[in-house]
């Protein structure tokens, strides 16, 4: 079962704001800017899954299986004593100075934002730009 149903139905009541579509026992919060028939523009995703992940493992799932964002990400701190890991986009793969930052928290949470770094060294959230489809698998790929 894919998150796509929800996800067309809920953009195409809400395409602007904080969108909370379901799968099962599992939810992901989508915050939209702006939504069309074919394309979304996000600020971020956050997808809380059914059942507890180990946080060491699902941080390299991650490494590996996420490939809705445009950027390989990688494991950069890992600590499940604290409760969480973060991925990034790989430095050489950085443009424009933005990348992709992905956050575990906890067992059961996992949330993606593209960062845009300022000349001060300053980030901000960088919206992006994705089809409904690619939203959908970007979903699939972060539940697991």
């Amino acid at each position: 079962m894919s998150w796509r149903t929800s996800l067309d139905h809920a953009l195409d009541d809400a395409p602007q704001g904080k969108v909370r579509v379901h799968k099962g026992k599992a939810w992901a919060d989508v915050d939209v800017e702006k939504a069309d028939a074919i394309g979304v523009r996000i600020g971020g995703v956050r997808v809380h899954r059914a059942r507890d992940r180990d946080i060491a493992a699902e941080a390299e799932r991650l490494a590996h299986d996420l490939r809705s964002v445009p950027d390989p990400v990688v494991p950069v701190e890992v600590d499940p004593a604290l409760g969480g890991a973060v991925l990034r986009s790989r430095p050489d793969r950085m443009r424009d100075r933005e990348f992709y930052e992905v956050h575990v928290d906890g067992t059961r949470e996992t949330a993606v934002r593209k960062v845009r770094v300022g000349a001060d060294g300053d980030r901000q959230d960088a919206p992006w730009d994705v089809t409904r489809e690619q939203l959908g698998h970007l979903l699939d790929e972060l539940e697991g």
